[in-house]
């Protein structure tokens, strides 16, 4: 009977505290703040010092940044399922949780890529492997795996509108495939997802969230 198990890393004990306690109601956030003040107001320097330590702790265990990256890394452990399958991701969370496969496509898009030529992103910096440096578009060669066969609207010096489309004869590399018309839409889809990030100043390359 085969086992599988999702693996989650921790980037240190704060987070994984955050993973495995629930978030808190903002109520409940004023209220012990209110506490924390009434009672250190009453104490001597010792028990000051203890109250302040204890603050210092309640707030980074709800320290909304810690609470994002543990979010993260579970939203990049429940992608595990999907390892090797082309998927539309529609929302910037689905996209910077992308699994190493999809992550080659998405590093495709000529605006992505761009700004990872010119390091305006961060590019899945822990597991996507660039295979050809300072290439984009034709030069790359998940594009062209990507736009083989795709009609692509063209726009001349003039305004005027053609259509165009590409073939691409070449090696595939080994355990590579074709891919399907479906999957080529998916990528182009999430494509157009990750360029609406990148104009919000979101970078939709960096599992741990952040701008660009």
């Amino acid at each position: 009977m085969a086992i599988t198990a999702n693996v989650i890393n921790a980037e240190n004990s704060a987070v994984l505290d955050c993973l495995f306690f629930p978030e808190q109601n903002p109520m409940n956030a004023v209220y012990l703040q209110n506490q924390f003040s009434n009672i250190a107001s009453s104490l001597s320097d010792i028990g000051r010092k203890f109250i302040d330590g204890s603050k210092e702790l309640y707030q980074k265990a709800h320290d909304s940044e810690m609470i994002r990256r543990a979010k993260a890394m579970v939203r990049s452990a429940m992608g595990i399922q999907y390892v090797n399958q082309i998927m539309y991701y529609g929302s910037l969370q689905e996209v910077q949780s992308a699994t190493p496969y999809m992550q080659n496509y998405l590093m495709a898009s000529p605006v992505v890529r761009d700004h990872y030529n010119r390091q305006l992103c961060d590019g899945y910096s822990d597991t996507y492997v660039n295979i050809d440096p300072g290439t984009i578009k034709d030069t790359q060669y998940h594009y062209r795996r990507t736009m083989d066969g795709v009609v692509t609207e063209v726009v001349d010096e003039n305004g005027n509108e053609d259509w165009s489309v590409k073939n691409y004869f070449e090696d595939l590399l080994p355990g590579d495939r074709d891919l399907s018309i479906a999957e080529k839409s998916n990528i182009l889809a999430t494509w157009d997802v990750m360029e609406m990030f990148i104009k919000a100043k979101q970078d939709p390359t960096n599992p741990r969230g952040g701008e660009l």
